[in-house]
């Protein structure tokens, strides 16, 4: 008995894991395990015609499986029913013992046909022994040895040359008298499933083709097939013999038809497969001589040692110490000089009504223990030589102890809320928002909550599932129209979400509770209202609701269109929309000497106006934008005929000096104030803009290119245009 590492624990827990060591194959679907040929190539021939029915003197052809001339056969309780006589089965089995599938090359048609499987590998220390089982079935007819069927096994290289190795080739044809064969009839003849072993130690490193293949007879009407499964296994003498143990059990690989065992002085011990020695010495060696059914020979040797075993394992409950009690327990287990190849792990109770609870093979795993009280664990390592040993422990599973949260099943959300433990002396909380005390804890959400409660038994886990009371206001808004008004709105119409009635609105710019529960507010300026609303059970929320003034009505642009036009028509003016704007009102006058005749004046919702010039009198237009709290500037444009345009520059009325000019430009007025001046380029853009009322005034020209300008100018009695050039 072993000691064991693991970890201190109130509680233990368990569920088992194991893992059965096994080596994987060092030859794959060498015994056909995948039920198919994979790895193996398939090839046909001919034997019509040919110089013998052996392997070498036949052409062959093809890499995969041809039906009915390279087949897998699975029937473990089928016989070949061409076989008669045998001892102890009368028949052939399909599938030899100890496998569960097998490969027929061949078959019992008479078409002059030859089959061959090839199985290619690298051979190393894992796969330096082979074995191949083999039944064969002949049709016989005596025909000369060169024509007969024939089985043949062969090892050889890639470019098909036999190696010089024991053993390397077998090759029989259907004779009568042939050693090991099985007379059926004067035509039938058969060999059961033979096994024999090649030493391929001195090919490591190389890679071989390992080569069956069968024919039919040369003259086309008997036949030949065979049973084939492989498989290989290191070259090496399995040793049982555990630490408790006083006989030491050796066993030589399989395959071979005569054994010799030797001891270190070269004395016979033995003729068997298996060799038993009792209390041999440490360190004292033995070798065995096989002999395979072709007649080679392998020797090979061991050195007997004690195979120690260290069954260890980590007992680990920190992680389930709470009722129900558990541990996780993982193998740890060690061989010397060997793998572990197996866990049997046993959990049974030594207190009160002792049981075993639990069994299992896993190397780590989870266990519960089913009651309290005092358990023993065991765990038992097996080496690949089938030695045992064990370890144990002693746990304790602790009773349960009464912890229960104590809480409201309902909470108002955002609102802190304490919550208690009771039936431990300490307490672990998850999920709350904070610890209060050594017993409680505060949230303010709904949730899962669980506390994890300790005391001198033991501790355990409470959960408790707590909802939140939540809910929602909608409410409608009206915001003010226009800038500065009071006629803002607000108006409460419904509570959706868990509550308790009433639910009541309280406001801040009304003092919260110290004003009264409103759900309507009228004659509201701009700005933030926040409602404080609290239901029945004091479950509290606060909005912010904003009303908005209306935004202020937008500045106007000047009216964009010709002001300067070659003559009579309808024009189009326009104007940039304004912000806010309801409608835009619209007037154009025709300035006579008489007076202004009015030629439009509409309120309308487009920016765009028709002006209709029909004569040689300029027009006033002018636009202003509107809505319900405000209106805009006015923007004006005179238009006027190109050909009113005054080339002088003197008249009775006004003095323009000097023009041509290269800077400023002097303006007089014999009779009445000059109000306006407007300055345009030769494509009616305007370029400069004063107003003034005066006799006489000077404009300063220094920031307008040269060239030629229209100069408007509005008087107290007249309005005219004079051409001049800056340059």
């Amino acid at each position: 008995m072993k000691t064991k590492s693991f970890l201190f624990t109130m509680l233990i827990l368990m569920v088992s894991y194991s893992l059965k060591a096994q080596l994987s194959s060092a030859c794959p679907n060498l015994d056909f395990s995948q039920g198919t040929f994979n790895g193996w190539i398939c090839k046909t021939s001919t034997s019509q015609n040919q110089a013998s029915t052996s392997y070498s003197d036949l052409t062959w052809t093809g890499s995969i499986p041809v039906p009915n001339r390279h087949t897998i056969m699975t029937n473990i309780y089928g016989y070949d029913q061409h076989t008669c006589n045998g001892n102890p089965n009368s028949q052939l089995t399909l599938v030899p013992n100890g496998f569960n599938q097998s490969a027929r090359v061949g078959n019992d048609y008479t078409l002059f046909e030859a089959d061959a499987i090839i199985y290619r590998m690298t051979v190393d220390t894992n796969n330096v022994l082979m074995l191949l089982h083999f039944g064969v079935v002949f049709n016989d007819i005596n025909h000369s040895p060169y024509h007969q069927p024939c089985f043949e096994f062969r090892i050889q290289d890639s470019t098909g040359k036999l190696l010089n190795i024991g053993c390397s080739r077998y090759f029989v044809v259907c004779d009568a008298g042939i050693p090991g064969f099985i007379e059926c009839s004067p035509y039938l003849r058969w060999r059961d499933w033979t096994t024999f072993g090649v030493d391929l130690y001195d090919l490591i490193g190389q890679t071989i083709d390992i080569v069956v293949s069968t024919s039919d007879c040369g003259e086309g009407g008997h036949y030949g097939y065979a049973y084939v499964v492989g498989e290989c296994s290191p070259k090496e003498i399995k040793v049982q013999y555990c630490e408790n143990s006083i006989v030491a059990r050796l066993e030589a690989p399989n395959g071979f038809v005569s054994y010799t065992w030797r001891d270190s002085n070269g004395t016979i011990i033995g003729n068997k497969q298996r060799l038993s020695v009792l209390n041999p010495v440490l360190g004292s060696e033995y070798n065995v001589t096989m002999q395979s059914a072709l007649g080679c020979t392998s020797i090979l040797n061991v050195k007997i040692e004690k195979q120690t075993i260290n069954p260890d394992f980590i007992c680990d409950s920190t992680s389930h110490q709470c009722y129900p009690s558990g541990v996780t327990l993982t193998s740890n287990a060690t061989s010397q000089g060997s793998k572990i190849v197996s866990f049997d792990w046993t959990i049974s109770k030594i207190y009160g009504a002792a049981q075993t609870e639990y069994y299992g093979t896993d190397t780590t795993f989870t266990y519960f223990f089913n009651d309290t009280g005092y358990y023993k664990i065991s765990h038992t390592a097996i080496n690949e030589h089938g030695c045992p040993d064990t370890s144990s422990i002693i746990v304790y599973s602790y009773p349960a102890i009464d912890v229960n949260i104590n809480a409201p099943s309902l909470i108002c959300k955002n609102t802190e809320t304490e919550i208690t433990a009771s039936g431990a002396d300490a307490y672990e909380w998850t999920g709350v928002k904070r610890v209060h005390s050594d017993s409680s804890a505060i949230i303010d959400q709904a949730g899962t909550y669980i506390v994890k409660g300790t005391n001198a038994q033991g501790c355990a886990f409470d959960t408790i599932e707590i909802n939140n009371i939540d809910y929602i206001i909608q409410y409608t808004s009206e915001d003010n129209n226009c800038l500065g008004d009071t006629n803002g709105k607000i108006n409460i119409t419904h509570i959706i979400g868990d509550y308790v009635v009433p639910v009541k609105h309280y406001w801040e710019d009304l003092g919260y509770t110290n004003g009264a529960s409103l759900s309507q507010r009228n004659n509201l300026p701009a700005g933030s209202y926040v409602v404080y609303s609290i239901d029945g059970l004091d479950c509290y929320r606060y909005d912010t609701i904003i009303i908005n003034d209306g935004l202020p009505l937008g500045s106007i642009n000047p009216i964009t269109g010709d002001s300067i036009i070659q003559q009579t028509g309808y024009y189009t003016y326009t104007i940039d929309a304004v912000q806010e704007a309801d409608a835009y009102h619209w007037r154009a006058d025709e300035i006579t000497l008489n007076g202004n005749i009015n030629l439009l004046d509409t309120i309308t919702v487009d920016t765009m106006v028709i002006v209709p010039m029909l004569n040689s009198n300029p027009v006033e237009l002018n636009v202003f934008a509107f809505n319900t709290c405000d209106s805009s500037d006015t923007s004006s444009l005179t238009i006027q005929m190109k050909n009113n345009i005054i080339e002088r520059i003197d008249n009775d009325n006004l003095n323009i000096f000097p023009n041509p000019t290269s800077d400023q430009l002097n303006i007089q007025s014999k009779h009445g104030m000059v109000d306006e001046i407007t300055l345009f380029d030769v494509v009616g853009k305007e370029v400069l803009k004063q107003y003034i009322h005066a006799t006489e005034c000077t404009i300063n020209l220094n920031n307008l290119h040269n060239g030629l300008y229209f100069i408007r100018i509005k008087t107290e009695n007249a309005l005219s245009t004079y051409k001049i050039l800056k340059k």
